[in-house]
């Protein structure tokens, strides 16, 4: 796979908002992917660290290489530079900690959660906690908790 390639389709993926041309670009990068996905994931993570573009496509290709390879710690890197682009995202957090949850580190989840939480519930005004995805989240591990401790 040759850089430029990628470059030119991770490009694409920031430059376009027609979700299914983002799906298209998607699928032609994880086709790349299998063949260097590590190449990917770093050209990824160079993009977010200098530009800091639309966390929504980065979190979607973090998720899409998790699901279509089980990479789930290569798909995590690109969660975590999400995260250190900016700390105070509660949606990145919730992406991070979904990926903690499929990884089955419950305590970094349940951090990234209530991190996310704690956000959401100041910034945005839900009325109810149950309202946020991050509690939901929270309460998944709860019930993970107590099946574990029976």
């Amino acid at each position: 796979m040759s850089k430029m390639s990628v470059n030119f389709l991770l490009k694409k993926l920031k430059d376009t908002n027609a979700s299914d041309e983002i799906d298209e670009t998607l699928q032609k990068i994880l086709k790349l992917s299998s063949q260097n996905i590590d190449e990917v994931i770093s050209t990824a993570i160079e993009d977010i660290k200098v530009n800091n573009y639309d966390g929504s496509k980065w979190s979607t290709l973090a998720f899409s290489i998790i699901n279509s390879f089980k990479e789930y710690e290569k798909g995590g890197e690109i969660l975590k530079a999400l995260v250190d682009s900016d700390p105070e995202n509660p949606a990145y957090l919730n992406n991070l900690g979904v990926n903690y949850l499929q990884k089955q580190e419950l305590g970094n989840a349940l951090e990234c959660f209530v991190r996310a939480f704690g956000i959401d519930y100041k910034f945005r005004g839900f009325k109810t906690a149950s309202e946020l995805p991050a509690w939901k989240n929270v309460s998944l591990i709860i019930e993970l908790l107590n099946k574990n401790n029976k």
